[in-house]
C-alpha cells in the first residue's frame, strides 16, 4: 500500500494535481484493460477539456467505466451528463439524488486491474476546478490486489460503490431521464462556477417523483450473505458479439466459467471436438427477443489460452451492432430425456428491466463486458 496527497493545489505544496495523477492512470489501467469507476457530486463539461480524450483513448483501448453523479445544489451541467453518457455505455452511467438525505457530496475515484488498483478520495468534484484549479485535498491509495489487506481495502470501496449503485436513490441515465431533470431546472445549462445553495422548491418537489427515498444518513457495507445456487447468468454484449461478423458467436469470459463451473457443465459435459483440438458442447438453444422465439443449435467450445470461451448463437450474433449493451439472461433447462437446453433472453435499452439489471454489482471483464450470476 502506498498514500499519495494530491492537489491541486498552490505551487508552493509541492504536490500534484488528481487531473494529472488521473490522467497517468487512465494511461496505464486503458494499456491492460482495466476498469475506471467513480462517484462525484458535481460534474461539469469543463472536465472535457482535462480528461475528455484520455477517457475517450481510455474506452476505446478496451477499459470498463461506471459512474455515479450526484444532481444537488445545482452543480452539474446537463451537457456534462450527456459528454460522460456519450463516452461511456449504456449501462454505465447513474445520476443519483435522495429526498430523504443531505446534499450528495462523495468524492471517489478508483481504478483497477489484476495486479494493480488505486483508490482516489477528497474533495475534487468531476469538473476542470475540482481537478487542476481550485485549491483541493484529495488521497491516493495504491493497492496490490493480490495482497491480502490491500484486497480487503479494495473491496471495501468495491462494496460501498455497489451499495450506491444499487440504492432506490440512483438512476440509470437515459434520454427520458435526461429530459425530466431538465423540466425541473436542477441542471445547469452550461458548466460555470456556482455557490452551493439549496435548489428551488419545485425543483425539490419535482425531483421527489423521479427519486426514491432511503431513509438513511449513512449507506452501510452490506455483510454477505449465503445464497442460494444461482440459476441465471446475466451479461452485456460487446459490439463484436453482435457484429455479424465471421462465426455466429458472443463471448463468455472464463473468469465467468471457472467461478461457476457447473452452470456451464465444465468440464463434465464437454467432449472434444471432431478433431481433437479443443473440448465442446451441443445443445439446442431457445432465443427470446421481445415477441419473438426462435431455436437454434447451440454450442460451446473453448480454444486453449483465451480470456473467453464461444457461445455459438446466429440469432444474437446477427442483432447488428446498435443492440450492443444489451443484456441477456441466460438460463439452462434439463427436459426428461436427458437433453439440453440453453434459453437466453434479450434484454434492450428499451426494455423496462433494462434499468434494473443495470444496477446489480457486476463483475467486470475486458471491453467493458459485465456479468453476474443471479
Amino acid at each position: 500500500m502506498k498514500i499519495i496527497l494530491l492537489g491541486p493545489a498552490p505551487i508552493v505544496s509541492g504536490i500534484d494535481s488528481i487531473g494529472n495523477y488521473i490522467l497517468d492512470k487512465l494511461k496505464y489501467y486503458g494499456s491492460v484493460k482495466g476498469r475506471f469507476r467513480f462517484v462525484a457530486a458535481y460534474a461539469q463539461e469543463t472536465f472535457m477539456n482535462i480528461m475528455g480524450q484520455a477517457l475517450e483513448d481510455f474506452v476505446r483501448a478496451g477499459g470498463a467505466t461506471e459512474a455515479i453523479v450526484g444532481i444537488d445544489s445545482h452543480g452539474t451541467s446537463e451537457k456534462a451528463l450527456k459528454s460522460l453518457h456519450s463516452l461511456m455505455g449504456p449501462s454505465d452511467l447513474f445520476v443519483y439524488h435522495n429526498p430523504a438525505d443531505g446534499t450528495f457530496h462523495p468524492k471517489l475515484y478508483m481504478f483497477e486491474s489484476k495486479t494493480k488498483a488505486c483508490v482516489i478520495v477528497g474533495s475534487s468534484n468531476l469538473t476542470s476546478g475540482g481537478l487542476v484549479n481550485n485549491f483541493e485535498v484529495n488521497v491516493a491509495i495504491e493497492l496490490n490486489p493480490n495482497q491480502k489487506y490491500d484486497r480487503q481495502v479494495l473491496q471495501l470501496f468495491n462494496d460501498l460503490f455497489s451499495s450506491i449503485k444499487g440504492s432506490k436513490s440512483s438512476k440509470l441515465m437515459n434520454s427520458q431521464l435526461l429530459t425530466s431533470l431538465k423540466r425541473t431546472k436542477c441542471l445547469q445549462k452550461r458548466g460555470t462556477t456556482f455557490a452551493e445553495s439549496n435548489l428551488p422548491a419545485l425543483a425539490r418537489t419535482t425531483l421527489r417523483t423521479l427519486f426514491q427515498s432511503t431513509y438513511q444518513k449513512r449507506i452501510a457495507i452490506p455483510t454477505p450473505k449465503t445464497q442460494r445456487r444461482p440459476d441465471r447468468f446475466i451479461m452485456s454484449l460487446a459490439s463484436h458479439d453482435v457484429s455479424g461478423a465471421r462465426e455466429p458467436y458472443f463471448l463468455v469470459p472464463v473468469t465467468a466459467r471457472d467461478q461457476n463451473p457447473k452452470f456451464w457443465g465444465w468440464q463434465r459435459k464437454f467432449v472434444p471436438s471432431q478433431r481433437g483440438r479443443f473440448p465442446e458442447r451441443h445443445f439446442q438453444c431457445v432465443v427470446h427477443i421481445n415477441s419473438t422465439t426462435t431455436t437454434e443449435q447451440g454450442r460451446l467450445y473453448y480454444v486453449g489460452g483465451r480470456t473467453e470461451f464461444r457461445f455459438k448463437c446466429a440469432m444474437i450474433h446477427y442483432l447488428g451492432r446498435k443492440y450492443a449493451g444489451s443484456f441477456i439472461i441466460l438460463t439452462w433447462k434439463r427436459l426428461s430425456s436427458g437433453q439440453d437446453i440453453a434459453k437466453i433472453k434479450l434484454i434492450t435499452q428499451k426494455n423496462r428491466e433494462y434499468a434494473r439489471l443495470a444496477k446489480l454489482p457486476f463483475n467486470v471483464h475486458t471491453m467493458g463486458k459485465k456479468w453476474i450470476y443471479a
